[in-house]
């Protein structure tokens, strides 16, 4: 080995910029970019959006603080798996439509016993919240469906996490078994 690579591999490397957390940014900035773009009915990106945008440039680094919100007219579908051992499995959408927030749950799962019953629940991980969607009802084809709207103008999207639940019908509010579960 010369002296000059010697001398290359005993000085440490600089790192420059991390280009796979720049090109995530990027890609964050141009959805932001549509999203604006979108909920102006596709005409130019006002003065304003283009302010928005500076503020979550890698200077800023406000992105985190972004709240997930749903767009009007675009459905989120979301697979679910039995996590209780058995081999149901279903699915669940949300989507705002005529703003409401929309989700509906199905999923194939055996008849529960008598004083049982399914019942769904939307969750969030932080900070940690869930709430009900209502019970589960058996259509003709045996597939077990929720069908749950939320209050008009709210928007639901911070809470990904679907959960469906076997209940006793005890009168307890809280969540018992859980039978489905799934994210979007």
């Amino acid at each position: 080995m010369t002296n000059a690579t010697s001398y290359m591999n005993s000085k440490k490397r600089r790192k420059g910029p991390n280009k796979g957390l720049l090109l995530v940014v990027a890609l964050i900035i141009i959805f932001i970019g549509l999203v604006l773009w979108f909920r102006s009915g596709g005409d130019e990106i006002t003065e304003a959006d283009l302010n928005f945008l500076e503020s979550t440039t890698p200077s800023g680094m406000q992105i985190e603080t972004v709240e997930m919100e749903m767009i009007p007219g675009m459905v989120d579908e979301a697979e679910l798996s039995d996590v209780s051992g058995g081999s149901g499995y279903g699915s669940a959408t949300r989507e705002i439509e005529d703003g409401f927030f929309r989700h509906v749950a199905k999923g194939y799962m055996p008849v529960p016993r008598e004083g049982y019953f399914y019942e769904g629940w939307l969750v969030r991980q932080s900070p940690f919240d869930f709430f009900s969607t209502g019970s589960m009802v058996q259509n003709e084809s045996g597939e077990w469906v929720l069908e749950w709207y939320g209050e008009f103008g709210q928007d639901y999207a911070d809470y990904p996490g679907v959960v469906i639940t076997l209940e006793p019908d005890d009168g307890d509010p809280d969540p018992a078994d859980h039978i489905l579960e799934g994210a979007f």
